[in-house]
C-alpha cells in the first residue's frame, strides 16, 4: 500500500495487523516516486485520488501501467 500521508499508513498497518492481512506499507508520492519495480502489483486501487492528480495525471497511469504485472487490475474510484 503507498501513500504521500504517514498517518494513513499508520492507519492501514493497525487495520491490515487486525484483520491479520500482511501488507508492506510505504509512504511516496506517487507523482514523484518510482513506487515499485515494474510488474510488482497484481491490483493498483485509487481511492478518491486520482482527481487531485490532474497535473500530472498522464504520469500517473503511465506508473500504474509499469507497476501492474500483466493482467494485473487497475481499480479507480472517483467522485
Amino acid at each position: 500500500a503507498v501513500d504521500i500521508s504517514p498517518v494513513s499508513i499508520d492507519v492501514g498497518r493497525r487495520r491490515a495487523e487486525a484483520n491479520e492481512v500482511a501488507v508492506n506499507f510505504r509512504v511516496a508520492d506517487v507523482t514523484r516516486d518510482d513506487v515499485a519495480p515494474p510488474a510488482t502489483y497484481d491490483v493498483v486501487w485509487c481511492d478518491l485520488i486520482l482527481h487531485h492528480l490532474t497535473d500530472s495525471l498522464g504520469a500517473v497511469i503511465d506508473g500504474v501501467e509499469r507497476w501492474l504485472k500483466p493482467g494485473g487490475i487497475f481499480i479507480a474510484r472517483e467522485p
